[in-house]
């Protein structure tokens, strides 16, 4: 004590062992098909697509949205990570290939919906794979403020990424951010 306050030193420390398990996460996946996407871009945001799933919980689900002019989703709501991993289609993507414009607004908005359905009183995080040639920066970035609690994570795969729509999103949302050139070993940085 010193005069009229009082002080005290406290030490918080982690515990020795992490928590055996966490509760369950509903991740929702919006992939870049357009056609900027060709090539090793497609085949890189692919694997990145199903090495993000490999690391995810056993009790967590996710749900996969392509976009491009159109924006079309692997399932009708999130699945168990176990069945999407074990699903022959979502081993072969780089067989869908690309086409189209960068319309990620649309997709987007259908994204928030399909979560505000399915994800009610879970934890969510959104993961957005893309070149990052996208138009209405300010648009996405005012749609997402309408969900504060749902992080974004962005994996930008460019050799000359446009980042500042991706970075700002994930300011904004509290999510990560990770700049890959195609050539990088991507399964590695997932």
């Amino acid at each position: 004590e010193k005069g009229n306050e009082t002080y005290a030193l406290l030490e918080i420390r982690a515990p020795k062992v992490a928590p055996a398990e966490r509760a369950p996460v509903d991740f929702y996946f919006l992939v870049d098909r357009s056609g900027s996407m060709a090539g090793i871009k497609w085949k890189k945001a692919a694997a990145a697509l199903q090495s993000c799933a490999k690391v995810l919980g056993p009790n967590d689900r996710a749900m996969v949205t392509f976009f491009e002019t159109r924006f079309q989703d692997y399932a009708e709501k999130p699945l168990p990570v176990p069945d999407l991993l074990e699903d022959e289609a979502f081993r072969n993507l780089k067989k869908l290939g690309t086409d189209g414009g960068t319309e990620l607004l649309p997709a987007l908005k259908h994204v928030l919906d399909v979560a505000a359905k399915h994800s009610a009183g879970r934890p969510r995080n959104l993961i957005l794979i893309t070149d990052a040639q996208i138009g209405n920066e300010s648009a996405i970035l005012d749609l997402m403020k309408t969900v504060p609690d749902f992080p974004v994570h962005c994996f930008g795969i460019d050799v000359a990424l446009n980042d500042a729509l991706l970075l700002a999103l994930c300011r904004q949302q509290g999510g990560t951010f990770h700049s890959l050139n195609p050539n990088d070993h991507i399964e590695q940085a997932v």
